[in-house]
């Protein structure tokens, strides 16, 4: 999404904001397009970022699948024992704190690198109007959830 944004943000999106630079509400500095260079980077970092993005993926649904394998369908066979709920518990809690937990940093640490990285091939005008913008999105998403818990009923976690 990161990537994506930078290229609307950039003026890869040029044609539509030409109408807004010859209204006068955007300076050529906003209209400008990225240098071949700058374009050639961030497909790059995108193609990387896919890749880690994909063996990420792939390490969660492995281990996903590891625990309905082994735990949960062992003791769902012992269900009838008492103390299975309780076992099924810590062994979930066991994969969550360990592989799962480590996954997600994983992914936490790609999209921090991800971040840096763009800033770094960003012109220094490009990156503010990139993070101002993925702010604004941020806040968008955020506003959008709330608004659609309230409307089905439930409680929007501030």
């Amino acid at each position: 999404m990161f990537i994506r944004l930078v290229y609307s943000v950039t003026g890869l999106d040029l044609e539509a904001r030409l109408v807004e630079f010859l209204e006068g509400r955007r300076s050529v500095e906003e209209v400008r397009d990225v240098s071949p260079q700058q374009l050639e980077e961030l497909n790059r970092l995108q193609m990387e970022t896919v890749k880690e993005e994909e063996r990420l993926t792939s390490e969660l649904a492995r281990v996903q699948e590891e625990i309905a394998e082994q735990t949960v369908v062992g003791i769902a066979m012992r269900a009838k024992e008492a103390a299975a709920e309780e076992e099924l518990e810590r062994a979930l809690e066991k994969q969550v704190d360990g592989e799962m937990l480590r996954i997600m940093e994983a992914a936490d640490k790609l999209r921090m690198r991800t971040l840096n990285h763009l800033t770094e091939i960003l012109r220094p005008l490009q990156a503010v109007m990139f993070l101002a913008s993925s702010k604004r999105l941020h806040l968008c998403v955020r506003q959008w959830g709330k608004r659609t818990d309230q409307r089905h009923g439930r409680d929007a976690v501030s």
